[in-house]
């Protein structure tokens, strides 16, 4: 009626009361490997004489390197084979092994991930703060397994495929030239094909689309955001300022300040030293 599911752990037949502690403490160490059973489950002290037996844990090699390998390489059909694999071991051991066992094979994928993004330009990420409280609160093996496979599957979410990757690559390119060369006057979107070996039409079409800003704008905003820089923590003079952060006039560098930043850069050095004052 109430959609309840139970285990239960029975014990062996006892002749007298003498051993019944010793019995009820068997049967709450037998209830634990409901993690194996599941949670509408009824375990005898058969079915995990094996497991009992076991005193030491260590995840076989091959597998550890089978899941590495059909992680990195993306291959889903492998590494769910893998896991099931696994977890079917990790179903043999002694109970006080399981759940270290299961953040092990976690703990691989982690590092796995860092492999991964350590050879990647643009890195894979992956929301893993809770993983390991979500392991250790499941109630069952296969329920360990199944997160573990969400965070695969997210991984593959995440991936980025060739062209895209590709545009990410040239746009931080494009952003990693403009920040090493913002003091240059000439400093131009055509400068910055040259640079690159590529179309300046191509690069300013793929930059917009990404960012949704234009390549002058953003070295502009790179330019000022230098300026601010400055401004707060040097003595340059306007003019000084205005020729290491690459501005060709004047009118233009107090044009784009006051717009973007409401203030004339005069008025924004001596707020600031105020502020810090205080």
């Amino acid at each position: 009626m109430y959609r309840v599911k139970f285990s239960a752990a029975l014990g062996e037949v006892i002749a007298d009361y003498a051993p019944l502690h010793d019995q009820y403490l068997g049967c709450l160490q037998l209830l634990r490997y409901k993690l194996v059973y599941g949670g509408q489950s009824i375990l005898v002290p058969s079915m995990i004489k094996e497991n009992a037996s076991q005193t030491e844990a260590s995840l076989p090699p091959e597998l550890e390197k089978k899941l590495m390998e059909s992680m990195k390489s993306l291959q889903p059909e492998a590494f769910r084979k893998t896991l099931d694999r696994i977890f079917e071991y990790i179903s043999t051991l002694n109970y006080d092994y399981m759940v270290y066992m299961a953040l092990h094979v976690f703990i691989l994928m982690k590092n796995g991930i860092k492999e991964m993004n350590d050879n990647r330009i643009v890195p894979v990420t992956i929301q893993m703060s809770d993983i390991d409280r979500k392991i250790m609160d499941s109630d069952s093996l296969e329920g360990m397994k199944n997160i573990l496979l969400d965070v695969y599957r997210e991984i593959n979410v995440n991936k980025k495929n060739p062209e895209q990757e590709r545009n990410e690559i040239l746009v931080e390119t494009v952003k990693a030239v403009i920040e090493q060369n913002y003091s240059d006057i000439s400093l131009s979107l055509q400068k910055i094909g040259d640079v690159m070996k590529l179309s300046p039409d191509y690069i300013g079409k793929l930059f917009k689309k990404q960012l949704g800003i234009a390549v002058s704008e953003y070295i502009n905003e790179v330019r000022l955001r230098q300026a601010v820089l400055y401004l707060e923590e040097d003595n340059y003079t306007i003019n000084e300022l205005i020729d290491k952060i690459g501005f060709g006039t004047r009118s233009n560098f107090f044009r784009l300040f006051k717009n973007k930043y409401g203030t004339t850069p005069k008025d924004y050095r001596i707020k600031n030293s105020l502020s810090v004052d205080k």
